[in-house]
């Protein structure tokens, strides 16, 4: 990631319009599945704006992704098998 260091503030390429993009690009596969996108920020991170809506810091993630418990993400991955089949075979290799 290209980006520019400044006495403490690393500033980089927004990538919600990529995440966008793919989010778009999925749910075009499987559309009666529905399909949300987030960008993680493993480290601290401040904005200085505010926190966009689709955007996670680690701690957000970690109580976000623990709510579910084990066996109802066993039996979310089998639902969803399918269409993570659908979505694989739409996959192409980059040149």
């Amino acid at each position: 990631m290209d980006g520019d260091r400044q006495a403490g503030r690393f500033t980089f390429p927004n990538p919600l319009g990529t995440l966008y993009d793919r989010v778009a690009a999925l749910r075009q596969l499987v559309r009666d599945v529905p399909v949300a996108g987030h960008v993680l920020f493993a480290g601290s991170a401040d904005f200085s704006k505010g926190r966009p809506r689709d955007v996670f810091v680690r701690d957000r993630a970690r109580r976000t992704l623990s709510a579910a418990g084990r066996e109802d993400v066993e039996r979310l991955l089998v639902a969803f098998a399918p269409h993570w089949d659908r979505v694989k075979s739409a996959i192409e290799p980059v040149p």
